[in-house]
């Protein structure tokens, strides 16, 4: 068993910034969803439901999504195309910036997320990356989850507001 290495409790650090970051998005859905629905527990059904879709399915209605709109992949291109659309509209769901961030944090091996090509793997050198290296590999989907966890509490504090205004 290897002995805990500072930058390994930094990693953990970072991991707990990314889990409150995501768990702030879900959140955010949630009190949203109780200002802007009357009932509680219609509240309370329509984010567990609304998690629980895209956390299961998010993939899979993304990636139909994406079939959709670029039609047949009949060639190696249109194929490489069809999962371009596919991984730029998963940016959406939060799971998604959730683990490719933790799977680059947490695994110092990772060098890229989404898809290699196999003349980017011949340029490969393996090894570990340093905690700032696998903070630039993740830096969008980071500031992707942050951004929309203050979003989302921003839309239902405005929301709030305006409707303790009317009252």
């Amino acid at each position: 068993m290897k002995p805990t290495r500072p930058e390994d409790v930094a990693r953990l650090l970072v991991y707990l910034v990314v889990t409150t970051a995501y768990v702030g998005v879900w959140l955010g859905f949630a009190l949203l969803c109780s200002v802007l629905l009357t009932r509680a527990a219609t509240s309370a059904l329509v984010a567990m439901a609304t998690w629980l879709v895209l956390t299961v399915f998010g993939t899979l209605l993304l990636g139909l999504v994406a079939d959709l709109v670029t039609g047949d992949a009949s060639t190696p291109q249109e194929a490489l195309n069809d999962y371009r659309l596919t991984r730029t509209l998963s940016w959406l769901s939060p799971q998604t910036l959730y683990a490719e961030a933790t799977t680059a944090l947490l695994n110092p091996e990772a060098r890229v997320i989404g898809v290699v090509l196999p003349e980017q793997v011949d340029r490969a050198v393996p090894g570990t990356l340093s905690l700032g290296q696998s903070l630039l590999v993740v830096w969008p989907q980071l500031t992707t989850l942050l951004a929309g966890c203050v979003v989302v509490f921003a839309v239902a504090y405005a929301r709030f507001l305006r409707q303790e205004v009317r009252a």
